[in-house]
């Protein structure tokens, strides 16, 4: 699977923050609710079932996990490419749900936006909060791999509509 992230920081609330796709692997890889809210307010993910999305008095319900495509597995232009814009659906899932696994299992282990990330959400959803969004939109404008294929560089547009965090309690923070 190539990886879409590389080393490098940034809070990840930007889009000049994205992952620079600059680090490719080819180890294969295989979501967690560790919201501790109240019923009403533990986000749900879900392979199947009708999605709703989040709303000022709910979080996100049946949120489909996202699916690495097969072209991700390879190390190729292609590869590269589809892992690019599956790392910025699981940034959309975990904004969503609080769960981390999706972007862990594309993330290299020091990309320190996807720590970042995942540390920031999870915590969130665990102390009850949720998240109104929407999916990025990517734009991928180039890509190169290097190195026999692990590594690579490329440079996309990205485009993220404004969202809203709320606290356990539904105020907005």
């Amino acid at each position: 699977m190539l990886t879409a992230c590389s080393g490098g920081g940034g809070d990840g609330e930007s889009s000049s923050a994205a992952p620079s796709a600059s680090s490719v692997s080819s180890e294969s890889a295989s979501p967690d609710d560790s919201s501790s809210g109240s019923p009403s307010s533990s986000p749900s993910a879900s392979a199947s079932g009708s999605y709703e999305p989040a709303t000022e008095t709910s979080p996100a319900k049946n949120v489909p996990v996202p699916e690495l495509p097969e072209a991700a597995r390879e190390p190729t232009q292609e590869g590269l490419e589809a892992t690019v814009e599956y790392w910025w659906e699981t940034e959309y899932y975990l904004k969503a749900t609080g769960e981390v696994d999706p972007m862990e299992e594309v993330s290299t282990a020091d990309c320190k936006l996807c720590q970042s990330l995942s540390n920031r959400w999870s915590e969130a959803y665990e102390l009850g909060g949720w998240a109104e969004n929407e999916p990025a939109e990517v734009q991928v404008q180039f890509t190169k791999i290097d190195n026999g294929g692990l590594g690579g560089t490329g440079a996309m547009l990205v485009s993220e509509a404004p969202g809203q965090m709320y606290m356990p309690d539904g105020e907005a923070a």
